[in-house]
């Protein structure tokens, strides 16, 4: 009787080994890091005027659940010419997004973000920027203008893909 019962909780054990051996190995696998169909876009105007503000700041998270981090800048009409950068800011935790989003402004403005990409814009049209193979943590986003009568108006879009295993997991109610 003895014997069954450890025989029996082997068995058990070694199942459960297996399992979360193929769960671990199935989360690493390249599939698993492809990019899905749940996507999350958010999209924003812009328009300066010779009287408007010369600062557009957006700041936004990159994590390890995204496959993709896409951000595009929608350029409708402009006489001038706008400057479109990208300053990298770490990754902070531990609070609500509204004051994560406030530091990370508060960590850029002291001059503590580093600076990831820089790109001119003078002509109308669609700029593309892929951030997917940079670091996880925060990103600030700034359009400004680089003299004081410019005059532009258009969106910047971004666009966020989930990994096939974050989407997974979300489905099944886990994440």
């Amino acid at each position: 009787m003895k014997k069954r019962i450890v025989v029996s909780w082997l068995v058990t054990f070694g199942v459960v080994l297996l399992v979360v051996l193929g769960l671990f190995l199935f989360s690493v696998s390249p599939w698993a890091q492809e990019k899905s169909d749940m996507m999350y876009r958010s999209e924003c105007g812009f328009e300066y005027g010779t009287d408007e503000e010369e600062h557009f700041l957006v700041g936004v998270q990159k994590t390890k659940y995204d496959a993709s981090f896409e951000w595009s800048v929608n350029c409708w009409e402009i006489n001038g010419e706008i400057l479109f950068q990208i300053y990298y800011v770490h990754d902070i935790s531990g609070k609500t997004e509204e004051e994560k989003i406030e530091r990370v402004m508060q960590i850029h403005k002291r001059g503590d973000s580093v600076f990831v990409l820089e790109q001119k814009i003078n002509q109308v049209g669609i700029y593309d920027f892929d951030l997917s193979e940079e670091k996880n943590g925060f990103y600030v986003f700034c359009i400004e203008k680089t003299q004081p009568d410019t005059l532009a108006r258009g969106t910047e879009t971004l666009t966020k893909y989930d990994t096939n295993w974050s989407a997974l997991l979300e489905r099944i109610g886990v994440k």
